[in-house]
Formats: structure tokens, sequence, C-alpha cells
């Protein structure tokens, strides 16, 4: 009897080492996207708790050098000023400042991050978009099937960035394109709400090669404005693809 106890015990202890060894060790920082909620890890204190963002938006500037003094300024001063903040929105013009999309994560991006979940607050990375070959609203609008240049590297900028950042729970999701518009100013090229919305899935699809679990913040066709959502992810699509942008996983706010 004593012998089958032991037996028992040591079986229970191998299962809960088991168990153990399937998460990371930062498994409960995970957020996940579950109905209209961004909800907490399920191994966290809260398990599945309701999760919400507090905090500002940190802006890249056009032309500016921003060492890692500067942005650890700006960390510091957000920490300084509430103690309730657990979110900065990276927001940034990637294409203009950095030649390529290695040097964007590595003298930005993976430092501001790092120096954020240091001081255990999530971020939001932005690409500050128009969907439009300019980074104001007067260039061509961006066409995955005949795709230019800024519409090429826009894609391949998310792609390395999500392999980049797969394994990081600290980044609670990416902002694939914060205001796209495809139909003003009446004078420059137009663009359709369809060509936004496959824009927006190809992107999708280039992410979820390498990164399946990061939730993905996504507008719509026109300024993201609250007026466009259903226009753009709702009317006109079968039941089956109505707010489903990322199949398979469903990991999607809609911003606005």
């Amino acid at each position: 009897m004593k012998t089958n106890a032991l037996f028992a015990v040591a079986l229970l202890t191998c299962s809960f080492m088991s168990i153990a060894n399937l998460f990371s060790a930062d498994e409960h920082v995970w957020l996940h996207v579950d109905g209209k909620y961004i909800k907490k890890s399920p191994v966290c204190s809260d398990p599945n708790g309701i999760w919400m963002g507090c905090g500002v938006a940190c802006r890249k500037n056009i032309g500016m050098t921003e060492n890692s003094a500067l942005l650890q300024s700006k960390v510091d001063w957000l920490v300084a000023k509430s103690s309730y903040v657990n979110l900065t929105r990276i927001s940034v013009n990637n294409i203009e400042d950095f030649p390529g999309a290695e040097v964007y994560v590595s003298s930005f991006l993976a430092p501001l991050v790092n120096m954020l979940k240091a001081k255990k607050i999530y971020s939001i990375i932005d690409s500050h978009y128009y969907m439009r070959d300019d980074i104001t609203w007067f260039g061509p609008f961006w066409d995955v099937v005949a795709p230019s240049t800024w519409c090429v590297r826009w894609i391949d900028d998310w792609a390395y960035v999500a392999n980049y950042f797969k394994d990081e729970p600290w980044v609670a999701g990416y902002e694939l394109c914060n205001e796209p518009i495809y139909n003003y100013p009446s004078s420059q090229p137009q663009g359709t709400i369809a060509k936004a919305r496959n824009n927006y899935k190809e992107c999708i699809k280039r992410i979820r090669q390498s990164d399946t679990k990061h939730i993905l913040f996504i507008g719509n066709a026109r300024w993201s404005s609250g007026l466009n959502i259903k226009n753009t992810w709702e009317i006109g699509l079968a039941a089956t693809e109505q707010y489903k942008p990322d199949p398979g996983y469903n990991q999607v706010v809609f911003t606005f």
C-alpha cells in the first residue's frame, strides 16, 4: 500500500512537471481575443480576465534620431506619470526613416519594446500609413494584385516584424495600417473598399506564416472611421467572411 502511494505521488509530480514544461516562463503575460473582449492568459493570476489597455502613444517623428537615452527618458516619464499605465502604442512611418526592416527593428522597435517590457508595459506596434504611395494621402492607393514598391515593403516589413516578435508576449499586437484612405481627395488616384480589404488580408496572411499568436488591430478603408467598419467588414460579404479577416486564428480587434 505504501509503495503504491509513493508511486502515485511520483506520478503526480511528474505530471505537474510535464504540464509546467508546456508553458514558457512568461506564458502568463500573453493576451488573446475572446469574443468582444481582449482577455488575459488562462495561466495568469486572473485566468482569462478581461484586459483593458491604459496609456499613451510614443510617436517616432519622421527624420528624428531617437537614441537609447531619449527612448528611455520617454519610458521613465510615462511610468512616473501614472501607476495605471500598462500599454504604449508605438507609432511610426517606418519606410521613410529606416533603410529596411532589420534596421527599423534593431535600432528602434526592439530597444523600445524591451524598455517598456522592463516596466511591465505592453506595446502595440502601429504602422502609421494611408495605404498610399506617400506619407500623405496623395499617392496611388495600394493594390496587392499589382503592388507598388511601397505596398510590397509594407507587407515585407510586417512579415519581418512579426517573425522577430512572434514569441514576445509583451507585444500586445500589431496595428497593420493606421488610416487607409481609399477615396480622398477626389483629385488623387482612388482605391476601393475591396482593395483595402484585400491589402489587409494579404498582410495578415504573411504575418501568420510565422506568428500565430499576436492580436491584429485592424482598421477599415476610410480613415479607420467608426462609420466605415461595417462598409469594409460586413456589407457585401458572405456571413462566413464578415469580420473574419484572420481565418483559423480570429485574433482580431477592429479599431477606429
